[in-house]
């Protein structure tokens, strides 16, 4: 089998690696550990790990997780996570790569003992919030780019494809 390797990368989040090519989170609340759905997503061929993340209705939970690459690494933003039975029965359905498949498997009984601690500096960070919760907006900051959310995008482009259709219709095209 390949190598993992673990890393603490604080906020009790854990960062597990496999054979160097496949990558997760964990993060320890309430005395039990999650793994991160998007990081899963994306290990099981999900091109866009955050997007299944979002749009899913597998049971899930949103907890704050320090960022591990790109521009924003060690900040804290909220992610949603599965808990150790969940995440086992996403991969056994939806894994394309049988060699991952068969690891994460065997490798969740090490997964749910990993170790459970809060931080103490900031305890509520850490605590999940169920899924069908309703999310506060995030506040609107000034000059940093469009704040745009998915609903309104769908509309635009059902209003596109509406236009595309009245002009395509239209008589002389």
């Amino acid at each position: 089998m390949g190598e993992v390797s673990v890393r603490d990368i604080g906020n009790s989040n854990l960062l597990v690696s496999y054979d160097g090519k496949f990558s997760f989170r964990t993060a320890a609340a309430n005395g039990s550990n999650f793994v991160a759905l998007a990081d899963l997503a994306k290990c099981c061929g999900y091109k866009a790990g955050g997007k299944f993340a979002i749009r899913t209705n597998v049971p899930k939970v949103k907890m704050d997780v320090r960022h591990i690459d790109g521009r924003t690494v060690g900040r804290v933003s909220p992610m949603w996570f599965l808990s150790v039975d969940d995440a086992v029965q996403f991969v056994k359905e939806r894994a394309l790569d049988d060699g991952f498949k068969r690891w994460f498997t065997g490798y969740a009984d090490t997964i749910r003992n990993f170790p459970r601690s809060i931080p103490q500096d900031n305890p509520e960070s850490s605590s999940p919030s169920p899924a069908h919760q309703e999310q506060k907006a995030p506040e609107v900051k000034p000059n940093r780019g469009v704040n745009i959310t998915s609903e309104l995008i769908d509309r635009i482009i059902v209003d596109l494809l509406s236009l595309k259709q009245v002009i395509s219709s239209a008589p002389g095209t």
